[in-house]
C-alpha cells in the first residue's frame, strides 16, 4: 500500500436545511459526517461541528491543533472517547 494512501482519510458530509428547528423557530442547518474508513458517524446541527469532529481524528492520529485541543478537552470530553461504529 502507498503510504500516502496510508496517512489518507476520507469523510462525506451531507448538510441539509431544516424549516423551523434553529433559534426562535428559523430555519437551521443538520448533518452528518461519515469516516469512510471505519464508518465512524457523527450528526451535528451547527456548522462549528464539522471542525470539531475533524479535531478530534486529528487528535486520535497524534497531532494535536494547538489551543483547539485543550478547549475540546475541557467542553466536550466524552467526544474523545467515541468509538468507531461496529460494522
Amino acid at each position: 500500500m502507498d503510504p500516502l494512501e496510508r496517512s489518507t482519510h476520507s469523510f462525506v458530509v451531507r448538510v441539509w436545511r431544516e424549516r423551523g428547528v434553529g433559534r426562535n423557530g428559523r430555519d437551521g442547518w443538520r448533518g452528518q459526517i461519515v469516516h469512510v474508513q471505519d464508518d465512524t458517524r457523527q450528526s451535528f446541527r451547527r456548522l462549528e461541528e464539522v471542525s470539531l469532529f475533524f479535531a478530534i481524528y486529528l487528535i486520535r492520529l497524534g497531532v494535536y491543533p494547538g489551543h483547539s485541543y485543550w478547549l475540546l478537552r475541557l467542553l466536550a470530553p466524552g467526544f474523545l472517547k467515541r468509538t468507531p461504529r461496529q460494522k
